[in-house]
């Protein structure tokens, strides 16, 4: 199915409703908007937990009382406490990153204010090049989304925004660029943007063949409005190349040309900035620090970058029209100076990246012709990277975005960190859970940070339900989810039929593990299965699973079978 008119603002979240395929399984993956469903069933427990614990949070400041003189009984208003994670990056004047600072070196300031910096911790790579992150050493504040060091790039190619003569020649280097490549030390995934589609070509992988293969399936796309009537910018008011002197209409149906042209791009802008804020969303659970390579020449207003922030989305906005001159510059009678015309018409795109890059913590590449270069750079930004926290208190009723400064005391050096925070109110753990369960339901994303894999009984025999076997593993890049005080994960599934949610589901699973249990889970994994309702036409099977002592997600999707009828 495919989506002719212009992205809806209120079901944008789908992401992948007009047309989608999950690049591995195959398999069409609709709408989730209705799968935020509340994880309710009773824990399964091998004990029973003590829950006076988690009653009163620690982080919750007393009630202040304000005084009236009315008979009007007192308004209580009560101050919680939230700890922010900030990752900041250090660079010299020569682009490479600053190491060896303490948390004695940095400043940070909310609105305005210094705050104290509570903890503070290096992520640096490992010899094999893989993040090292204290998990216990920042605890996580609600609504800030760190949940280790895994990180993802995502490569967003915008076909709208993009001139025809370009789309070509920066995805020809990018390709070209992960085929030389043996692996990648950070998972990578391609989306493609034209206006009408938004799809997810290639899930996160560290396989630079599969992102090479998914660049290479993209076609150019041509649009009257996005990328120009021919493909490229309108030629300025006064420009005589083709023309015959005192064309009256050429230069009438020119004056129409660029008129279309900019009321075209700035229509399409509303709509590629939701279609990134989208993205943002969509991996929003995934653990760690995300750089989103944003391939376009720019867009006619500011793109908002509060909700891309607040995902831990940096963006890394590549400029093809820098180094990629159009032919008809040369040949300008009228302005004397072309280059002026091209200042003019690009600042504006330009300054607009380089905004969005900055509110993220990212960084503005320049030169589409070093597109290796910018996506090495993201690559290294997401995998090391100082991690400051501090506290700040809110009496709020409402989520407060509040602006952030990260200054170092060292000459000679550029900052690299997001400028704002969105500040909860009340920041509740359980909730925190919720939400990223939620989110998690709703992407299109399978996320990896946990081995997951969904087991289906053959359909030998008729009958209505089917019991699906989840197995949990272990392996090299991701740790298990049971350790030496047992198990504490969640279960959270849908079952779809085209866009509507008929099955939701979810369970706590907790308690110790004996120790010859442990030795068999190391060996065998561990075990999850549910009995499901089929329909009578096939059907779709998202689950999702979090580990509750680090928040890490795992995720699969799959197909189930009709359900089977006797003759």
């Amino acid at each position: 199915m495919r989506c002719r008119s212009r992205l809806p603002s209120t079901l944008f979240a789908g992401f992948l409703a007009c047309s989608a395929t999950l690049v591995g399984t195959e398999e069409p993956f609709p709408i989730l908007a209705e799968a935020a469903a509340t994880v309710s069933s009773p824990a399964t427990q091998a004990q029973a937990p003590d829950k006076t614990a988690a009653q009163a949070p620690a982080s919750q400041l007393p009630a202040v009382a304000v005084s009236a003189q009315s008979q009007v009984s007192p308004t209580t208003f009560s101050a919680s406490t939230e700890l922010v994670s900030v990752p900041v990056v250090v660079k010299d004047s020569q682009g490479r990153h600053v190491l060896g600072l303490s948390g004695v070196d940095f400043r940070i300031y909310e609105n305005g204010h210094q705050q104290v910096i509570r903890n503070f911790e290096a992520i640096t790579e490992t010899a094999v090049g893989s993040p090292v992150a204290n998990d216990h050493a920042l605890p996580r504040a609600a609504g800030n989304g760190y949940y280790g060091a895994l990180g993802a790039v995502i490569l967003f190619f915008d076909q709208v925004n993009t001139p025809v003569s370009e789309q070509a020649e920066v995805r020809h280097l990018l390709a070209r660029s992960y085929r030389e490549r043996q692996t990648l030390a950070i998972p990578t995934c391609v989306v493609l943007y034209t206006g009408s589609e938004l799809r997810l070509l290639a899930q996160p992988t560290n396989d630079p063949a599969m992102v090479a293969a998914a660049i290479d399936k993209i076609q150019t796309t041509i649009t009257a409005h996005g990328a120009g009537i021919s493909g490229e910018l309108p030629l300025p008011e006064g420009a005589r190349e083709n023309q015959v002197v005192g064309d009256a209409k050429l230069e009438q149906d020119r004056a129409v040309q660029r008129f279309v042209y900019y009321t075209g791009r700035a229509m399409t802008a509303g709509d590629t900035a939701q279609a990134l804020t989208s993205v943002g969303r969509f991996f929003a659970p995934w653990s760690g620090e995300k750089v989103l390579i944003w391939i376009s020449a720019g867009t006619t207003i500011l793109i908002p970058a509060n909700e891309l922030a607040a995902n831990h989305i940096r963006v890394f906005p590549l400029n093809v029209h820098a180094n990629m001159p159009y032919m008809f510059i040369s040949s300008f009678t009228l302005p004397v100076s072309t280059s002026e015309y091209d200042t003019e018409v690009n600042w504006g795109l330009l300054q607009n990246m380089r905004s969005v890059a900055q509110e993220t913590g990212g960084e503005l590449c320049n030169s589409s012709l070093q597109a290796e270069a910018c996506v090495r750079s993201a690559e290294q930004d997401a995998r090391e990277f100082y991690l400051l926290a501090y506290a700040t208190h809110s009496r709020q009723r409402r989520p407060e975005w509040r602006t952030i400064q990260v200054t170092v005391q060292r000459p000679e050096v550029k900052v690299f960190a997001r400028t704002g925070v969105l500040i909860e109110t009340h920041p509740d753990p359980a909730q925190g859970k919720q939400k990223q369960i939620q989110a998690a339901l709703m992407s299109p994303v399978e996320f990896a940070a946990l081995r997951v894999d969904a087991l289906l009984p053959d359909q030998d025999k008729p009958g209505r339900e089917i019991t699906v076997s989840l197995v949990m593993r272990a392996d090299a890049q991701r740790p298990p989810l049971w350790n030496d005080s047992g198990v504490n994960f969640t279960v959270a599934g849908v079952v779809l039929q085209g866009m509507r949610v008929v099955q939701r589901f979810g369970e706590d699973v907790q308690g110790p593990l004996p120790l010859s249990t442990e030795r068999e889970l190391e060996r065998d994994g561990l075990a999850w299965s549910r009995r499901i309702s089929l329909l009578s036409s096939p059907s779709t099977l998202r689950l999702v699973v979090r580990d509750n002592n680090t928040g890490r997600l795992g995720s699969v999707t799959k197909t189930l079978p009709a359900r089977a009828t006797v003759q």
